[in-house]
């Protein structure tokens, strides 16, 4: 009986060495106009990953092995969210640009005639609809520029499909 107890005690307190643990080696605050960032160097759950041409953040796991492919001028994942696609008359538009600067939207037809323009000024995150009731059914391309306060230029396109 001793014996049992004893290989129970060993198996129990070997279970220990597989639990959790977050050391973090270093942390910090921020906070640059209306944004706010909090950041740690260790162990967290990943939530969402937010990244623009010289940045990444993400709110959660800060994953040492991370690879960030490097940006050649075009607008990041994250930085600018167009949906639902397809849609049937509005398209919804999320900016998520670190920067402050400017965001040109061009909204062309199939055939490449330019159907709407707008611009709107970047301070942070915001965000902004365009109506595509009054056009047919079809396929859309809107191209955006932004244009940031230091001068960095990005472009990208993004197929828009009106359906109903």
């Amino acid at each position: 009986m001793i014996r049992f107890y004893a290989v129970i005690a060993f198996l129990l307190t070997g279970l220990s060495s597989y639990s959790q643990e977050a050391t973090t080696a270093s942390s910090g605050s921020g906070q640059t106009g209306n944004i706010i960032l909090d950041w740690s160097v260790g162990e967290l759950t990943l939530t969402s990953t937010v990244q623009n041409a010289n940045l990444v953040f993400t709110q959660g796991l800060l994953q040492g092995k991370m690879v960030v492919a490097p940006s050649f001028g075009g607008i990041a994942a994250g930085e600018l969210i167009v949906f639902p696609n397809p849609t049937p008359e509005i398209v919804n538009l999320l900016t998520g640009f670190i920067q402050p600067g400017v965001l040109t939207l061009l909204l062309y037809d199939a055939q490449g005639k330019l159907l709407q323009q707008s611009s709107m000024s970047i301070n942070s995150f915001g965000n902004k609809t365009i109506s595509l009731m009054p056009y047919a059914n079809g396929v859309y391309m809107l191209h955006a520029v932004f244009k940031a306060d230091g001068g960095d230029t990005r472009k990208q396109s993004y197929k828009i499909i009106k359906a109903k």
